[in-house]
């Protein structure tokens, strides 16, 4: 470290990325897709002009294409680099130095470590003992709230009554909701149905699974004007041009081609099901899942050795050594082949440990 560093970022905790190491690897660690995006996005991709202009700082064309998918008003959708672009502006619009923030002990990394690097207060929520977050725990609490749904890494989806519960239960706290994976079968509890009717809400939304374009880092915020406005004053004095040219002509592509984000919503949802059901023949625990990925454990190997296992057989997945699931691994949904390969790779783990499972996937 240098001697220009600031004393505040001296303890900083860097995220740590899914490992990446090459395309002979199968990746199932980072809840990418394996699949391209839609073809509409590929031919803007090949035919990319105006790269030598500034685009439009208020990326009204595609808010408003947002707004209407959301059946709300282009005021109400901000248009962030990613949705760890609009969670960072959304920590500097709204909290001071000192503030109090709760959100899940285990749950994404960033929110811990936007708390460090603001000098925010981190209230970490211990999650109950089967693993879920009890949103019951964080109405009392006088403090801005910040959770998950679905949830990561366990894949829960809480029911919309609970999160309005939460939001009308302190009015003047702010409430962020992070639905990163809300389209793999949580469109129905989606806190947008809010934004109108409380001015404490805001829902944090990603292009990167879904839309699988999670290299083009497109995400956005949806919330009461107010909010947005407030949002918007501060990107357009430290950062107005926050999202490219490019990148918002690939989020319209994308926008655009309903058919083939069904279709791919669709295969993953099979997918996840196949697997769920796979690992569970084989004695695996399979936490009940509404995201792009399955998080299990197993009494027989750790979670920690099937990682290190899977991983001499070029499979990469997703372990925690986090007390509380130290024994689980986070599995990202590939293709139905993808899945097989996986499933027969653990089979035969399973068998050098002399836990014979004869099963034909």
């Amino acid at each position: 470290m240098s001697t220009f560093l600031a004393k505040s970022f001296e303890t900083i905790v860097a995220y740590n990325p899914g490992e990446q190491l090459g395309d002979d690897y199968l990746k199932l660690n980072a809840n990418e897709s394996s699949q391209e995006p839609s073809p509409r996005v590929l031919e803007v991709l090949k035919n990319a002009q105006k790269l030598n202009y500034y685009n439009d700082p208020f990326q009204s064309k595609l808010r408003q294409k947002l707004a209407d998918l959301h059946s709300l008003e282009m005021s109400n959708i901000l248009v962030g680099t990613g949705a760890d672009d609009v969670l960072d502006l959304i920590f500097r619009t709204f909290f001071e130095r000192g503030d109090k923030i709760a959100f899940p002990k285990i749950t994404y990394p960033f929110y811990k470590g936007y708390a460090d690097t603001f000098g925010y207060e981190a209230l970490e929520v211990p999650l109950t003992k089967d693993l879920h977050v009890d949103l019951s725990d964080y109405e009392e609490l006088p403090h801005a709230v910040l959770v998950v749904n679905p949830d990561a890494p366990t894949g829960f989806l809480k029911p919309l009554s609970a999160i309005k519960k939460l939001v009308a239960s302190h009015p003047e706290r702010l409430v962020i909701v992070d639905e990163a994976y809300i389209d793999f079968g949580g469109e129905s509890e989606t806190a947008i149905s809010l934004v109108n009717d409380f001015s404490n809400v805001i829902v944090v939304r990603t292009f990167s699974k879904s839309r699988q374009l999670a290299g083009a880092r497109i995400g956005y915020a949806v919330a009461c004007k107010e909010l947005i406005k407030d949002m918007e004053a501060l990107k357009m004095a430290v950062n107005p041009f926050n999202i490219s040219l490019l990148q918002e002509e690939v989020a319209l592509a994308s926008l655009e081609d309903e058919f083939h984000f069904e279709k791919h919503v669709k295969e993953i949802i099979e997918n996840r099901d196949f697997l769920t059901s796979a690992l569970r023949i084989l004695g695996f625990t399979v936490l009940n899942s509404k995201t792009n990925f399955v998080y299990a454990s197993s009494k027989v190997i750790s979670g920690a050795e099937l990682y290190e296992k899977l991983r001499a057989r070029h499979i990469l997945i997703r372990h925690y050594a986090t007390e509380e699931v130290k024994d689980f691994v986070r599995i990202s949904i590939g293709t139905k082949q993808e899945m097989h390969r996986l499933v027969s790779e653990i089979d035969a783990i399973l068998k050098e440990k002399d836990h014979v499972k004869s099963v034909n996937f």
